[in-house]
């Protein structure tokens, strides 16, 4: 899983010449692959598991 702080920050690795060309030669390594782009609403627990948007978010108004 990543996490990007902005569609422009994602869009900033899509477009990068680096990613296109992994892109291209993906095959070569993966049977093929799937990308989800969701947006993180919010995120809980117990606190024995800190999540990498927990304390961002927990700043949050």
């Amino acid at each position: 899983m990543y996490y990007w702080e902005s569609m422009e920050a994602l869009r900033a690795l899509i477009d990068h010449p680096v990613h296109q060309e992994a892109k291209r030669q993906q095959a070569r390594w993966l049977d093929g692959y799937q990308v989800v782009i969701a947006q993180v609403m919010h995120t809980y627990g117990d606190g024995g598991i800190q999540h990498p948007l927990a304390t961002r978010q927990a700043s949050r108004p």
